[in-house]
């Protein structure tokens, strides 16, 4: 679902004035907390 964060992103900087330069990246981080049951709760878009 991270490609419908990415079009709020890109339509906040639009409304903003602002503009993309250069290439995104996502870094996934897992985290091992023991408390979610859920396996995409384990992850964190940075």
């Amino acid at each position: 679902m991270s490609h419908e964060i990415y079009e709020k992103i890109k339509d906040f900087l639009s409304k903003e004035g602002y503009r993309i330069c250069g290439d995104s990246y996502e870094e996934y981080l897992y985290v091992m907390d023991g408390m979610s049951l859920k396996m995409e709760d384990n992850y964190i878009i940075k």
